[in-house]
């Protein structure tokens, strides 16, 4: 980092700050005043009065509540955006929202403080925002980057004859100093930051295109398919169809009833129910599916147990 970009002692940083509890903003500005570094420009308890005062006084910073009564943070940043592009933006809020960090971040948030934090944190995240340096926050601390992400496969094995007839696909995180983490070690974190819109996403587009590759090498039939997890919160915010992509015409349905004449039973489960599967009705043009399919989805899967 050249010194130009690194933090001065002697260096005023001009803020704006928004918060729509009186008391909570006087006590904000009066704490953050103190530092002989910071110099409050324009203070706001609404939206529309912080959008018009970074237009009016071209903060260096501006520090804003997530909760404000006449919008969110992300919509007064989106509109702030829109011609002060120069502004760095931090986001202080107590808000246990889903979605509610990542918004503000996507809307152009620099960074995440909590109200509950100490406010020398705050001051911390100001000096660093503004000559552009990263604040890690506790909750990005707990998450992978997307190209930190990898898919494994778990194969889904028919009980009567332990053939392959398809996949779950599941995310792991490639740490780059704890090695492969799995799901349960970040998934909750994403759930509760929003992050796991991009993560389920990343997921459907990499386990289907891999599913068309198989599909393609090896036709099986019935054709083999792929099973992707979503959260509760993706499936009450959208119509499954809707999450499917664009590129996922290629992944076609099976016409119903077409092997009604072959299927048989398998024998009953434990619990007593019995499952249907549907039984090749002809020959696969892998004449040795077995081996063939070994070699194109042993490298891909979570285990390699001899299923096949």
């Amino acid at each position: 980092m050249s010194n130009s970009s690194r933090r001065s002692d002697d260096q005023v940083y001009r803020v704006v700050v928004v918060d729509d509890h009186e008391m909570i903003l006087e006590s904000i500005v009066r704490l953050l005043a103190a530092d002989p570094r910071i110099n409050i420009v324009g203070t706001a308890l609404t939206g529309i009065e912080g959008i018009e005062s970074v237009r009016d006084q071209s903060p260096d910073v501006l520090v804003i509540d997530y909760h404000l009564p006449d919008m969110d943070a992300p919509e007064a940043i989106a509109a702030i955006r829109n011609f002060d592009r120069d502004v760095k933006i931090v986001t202080l809020s107590g808000s246990e929202r889903p979605g509610a960090q990542l918004s503000s971040m996507k809307a152009g948030s620099a960074t995440w403080v909590r109200k509950t934090r100490a406010i020398h944190e705050l001051i911390d995240a100001i000096l660093l925002v503004a000559v552009g340096e990263p604040r890690p926050t506790d909750e990005r601390d707990r998450l992978p980057t997307m190209d930190e992400l990898v898919v494994r496969y778990q194969p889904v094995v028919k009980l009567y004859d332990e053939r392959i007839v398809g996949f779950e696909a599941l995310v792991y995180w490639q740490h780059p100093e704890k090695g492969l983490l799995p799901p349960d070690s970040f998934l909750p974190v994403a759930i509760e930051t929003g992050f796991i819109e991009d993560v389920e996403r990343w997921v459907r587009e990499q386990a289907f295109g891999q599913l068309v590759q198989w599909q393609q090498r090896c036709p099986t039939v019935p054709r083999l398919w792929m099973s992707v997890n979503l959260s509760s919160g993706s499936v009450g915010r959208s119509p499954i169809h809707g999450l499917v992509g664009p590129s996922d015409h290629r992944l076609r349905r099976p016409r119903q009833g077409r092997h009604r004449r072959d299927q048989r039973t398998d024998p009953p489960r434990r619990s007593g129910v019995r499952r249907r599967v549907p039984v090749p009705t002809q020959r696969s043009r892998c004449a040795t599916s077995a081996r063939e399919v070994r070699e194109l989805i042993l490298p891909h899967l979570l285990h390699a147990p001899n299923l096949l």
